[in-house]
C-alpha cells in the first residue's frame, strides 16, 4: 500500500530528530557511527520502523540490540523533541538497512557475468 503524504512527511520529522539524538546521545556510548537511513510509519502512526546503518560493520548487531533495548529512553527523547507536532508518539522499533548490502551483490552478479562474457568471446 502506497505510503500517505502524512506518513511520508511525519517520517521524516522521525528520521531528522532521530538522527540528532543518535548522534548526542548515543554514538559517543558505543564508539560507533550510526544513520538512520530511513522511516516507515503505518497509516495510523502508531508504528516507527526505523532503519539503520552501522560502522564498523560488525558492530550493528550489537548496536541493533542496544537501540532496541533502549527504545523507551529514546522514545522519551524524541517525544521532548517533537510534542508540538503531532498528539501521538509512535512505538520505534530498529532495524537493519541491508540496501547496501543488496546493491553490493547485484555488483557482484554483473561483474560474474561480465567475467563470464570476457572469458567466453563469441564467435564473430
Amino acid at each position: 500500500m502506497q505510503e500517505s503524504t502524512r506518513q511520508k512527511k511525519f517520517a521524516r520529522v522521525i528520521l531528522k530528530e532521530l538522527s540528532q539524538i543518535i548522534r548526542q546521545k548515543v554514538e559517543p556510548e558505543l564508539g560507533c557511527m550510526i544513520t538512520v537511513s530511513f522511516v516507515r510509519v503505518t497509516a495510523d502512526l502508531q508504528i516507527a520502523r526505523v532503519y539503520i546503518t552501522c560502522l564498523p560493520e560488525e558492530k550493528l548487531p550489537m548496536v541493533l540490540k542496544i537501540l532496541n533495548a533502549e527504545t523507551l529512553k529514546i522514545r522519551h527523547l524524541l517525544a521532548k523533541e517533537i510534542r508540538h507536532l503531532t498528539k501521538v508518539m509512535p512505538s520505534l522499533t530498529f532495524y537493519e538497512d541491508d540496501t547496501l548490502k543488496y546493491a553490493n551483490r547485484i555488483d557482484e552478479l554483473l561483474a560474474q557475468i561480465k567475467n563470464q562474457n570476457n572469458s567466453n568471446p563469441s564467435p564473430e
